[in-house]
């Protein structure tokens, strides 16, 4: 074995190198960071959830969904490669009829963070198998409505709770933005007109590229569920977000 940087150190998720890193769950990270933007935002008493989907050809009649309902309670969105999204979404799925079929309550927001780490940190320790390239942003309420929960788990397994959170190609300037809000008050609507107005903001015009807004939500007017953002509020954070870009550009 050669012993130059990374050299034979990245053929196992489970081979530390001589600094001690482990290049896969570095790899899976990058992954992350190659794909669109994904957001969640934990307001007065809503979790959004909101991502960009580049639109890689001209062809293409509509992306595929990225925010997915998991129970009736908690939603997720993610950023990473798709396949991996997906796989980890119904694995939540699967983990929340589980727990349901057990205890007969809706599984708790922080257990299905907490259960989802653990398995994404499995993969991160096993020889045969890969790091997730993905990182997922799970929000919603528990069954007694008290107050909205987000939690974002990375491809290493960590996990953390926060008010507002990014992930993605442009997750530094996007979290920039939610550092500036006063989340403790921030209502619904509001929060929604945000997350579209960040993820404009902060989309990566370089490329080119037209881009889908997916944005969903759990609150009050929603009966806590996470179900999609309605389509004609959909569709004025987008005339929103656009209008606040053509006047920061003509200032």
């Amino acid at each position: 074995m050669s012993h130059g940087l990374g050299s034979g150190y990245d053929l196992s998720a489970g081979t530390y190198s001589q600094d001690g890193r482990v290049f896969q769950v570095e790899y899976a990270a990058k992954a992350v960071e190659n794909s669109g933007n994904a957001i969640g935002i934990r307001g007065r008493d809503c979790v959004v959830l909101g991502v960009d989907k580049p639109r890689v050809s001209e062809m293409l009649v509509r992306a595929a969904p990225k925010n997915a309902t998991l129970s009736q309670n908690i939603g997720m969105t993610s950023a990473g490669l798709v396949a991996d999204c997906r796989t980890l979404a119904n694995w939540c799925r699967e983990e929340c009829r589980s727990y349901k079929n057990q205890y007969h309550t809706e599984i708790p927001v922080r257990v299905l963070s907490e259960r989802l780490s653990l398995e994404m940190q499995e993969h991160t320790t096993t020889s045969y198998y890969r790091p997730y390239g993905a990182t997922v942003i799970l929000g919603g309420f528990d069954e007694d409505h008290t107050k909205p929960q987000l939690f974002m788990v990375e491809p290493s397994g960590k996990s953390f709770g926060y008010r507002a959170c990014s992930c993605g190609m442009n997750q530094s300037p996007a979290r920039t933005e939610l550092e500036k809000l006063d989340l403790p008050n921030l209502g619904a609507e509001e929060a929604v007109m945000t997350v579209a107005r960040i993820l404009h903001q902060i989309h990566d015009e370089s490329k080119n590229l037209a881009f889908e807004l997916e944005l969903s939500w759990a609150c009050a007017a929603t009966g806590f569920r996470h179900v999609p953002v309605p389509p004609e509020l959909l569709a004025r954070a987008e005339e929103a977000a656009k209008r606040f870009l053509e006047e920061r550009d003509h200032a």
